[in-house]
């Protein structure tokens, strides 16, 4: 319409003004005719531009999506990882509060020592509240608590008996949970807890006395998806199952392992990958149980 209206616009003009008649009217036509041209293609590119710019932007805010989840799921590996070094935080003071009790028995809670307290086993001495000094965290080393391991065996009456503490326990999982990379399996069923060694709160074993203990895991998966799962001694990996690529696939794997007291234990997901295990049943579980003390 507005090509039509200024062709009306020129003849008019061209008929009225112009003394050349017709030829300087199709002459004029002519080079309107090409501008108008020039304008539809201009009008064209901006358009095409236009479009890819668009595609671009939604590129873009797909990118910015998948950050995001990225930066997600890393905040919740951070926060597990933290939950871990918590443990081992906690395993180390207590490491030094035995020490301590040791060698101040007088200045302690209430003023009681293992010795007058003969029923106390040396594990619940352990985890038992006393003020630690805060300076002794600065001073730990390995020399030290080996050290001071053997002067507490020195220490001990030489008409006591050995004995034999009794530690097992085995957990299971009753829900079905999708794992993330290094994320935790957090079993939530205790059928047995001889001897308090598994923290339900954290899903790991604390080693309360030194010895040969035999470990086993099962895994069974949901939805077809590969996984590995790892059971790791102080965040060193001691044994690994695997779940193949079919429904309902399960794995096991049992081991023997010599554990330090005060040394934590848990079972996480290894891989990148986001598998779902089951817990529709007892299919996913966790055990333990002390052979013998050394």
């Amino acid at each position: 319409m507005l090509y039509l209206i200024l062709i009306g616009f020129v003849v008019q003009q061209s008929l009225e003004n112009s003394s050349g008649g017709l030829e300087d009217v199709h002459r004029k036509i002519t080079v309107l005719m090409k501008q108008v041209s020039v304008l539809n293609n201009e009008l064209t590119m901006v358009k095409q531009k236009l479009t890819v710019q668009y595609d671009e932007n939604q590129t873009m805010k797909q990118r910015i999506l998948l950050v995001t989840d990225d930066n997600v799921k890393l905040t919740e590996r951070v926060d597990k990882l933290s939950d871990e070094n918590r443990i081992i935080n906690n395993i180390v003071k207590q490491l030094l509060e035995e020490r301590y009790a040791v060698n101040y028995p007088t200045s302690v809670g209430n003023n009681k020592t293992e010795e007058e307290n003969p029923h106390r086993t040396e594990f619940e001495t352990t985890v038992s509240e006393r003020q630690l000094p805060n300076d002794m965290m600065k001073n730990l080393n390995n020399d030290d608590l080996n050290q001071f391991s053997k002067q507490k065996r020195l220490l001990l009456p030489s008409n006591t008996p050995p004995t034999t503490s009794k530690v097992a326990f085995s957990v299971s999982l009753t829900h079905r949970i999708q794992l993330g990379q290094h994320q935790v399996v957090e079993y939530d069923k205790v059928n047995t807890n001889v001897g308090n060694g598994y923290d339900i709160r954290h899903a790991h074993f604390i080693v309360p006395t030194r010895g040969v203990y035999l470990l086993s895991f099962t895994v069974m998966n949901v939805n077809g998806e590969y996984l590995y799962l790892e059971m790791v001694k102080n965040s060193e990996q001691i044994a690994l199952v695997y779940g193949g690529q079919s429904d309902y696939n399960m794995g096991s794997e049992t081991i023997v392992h010599l554990l330090e007291k005060g040394d934590v234990v848990w079972v996480r997901h290894t891989h990148d990958n986001t598998p779902t295990i089951n817990g529709d049943d007892p299919f996913n579980t966790f055990t333990g149980v002390l052979l013998f003390e050394i």
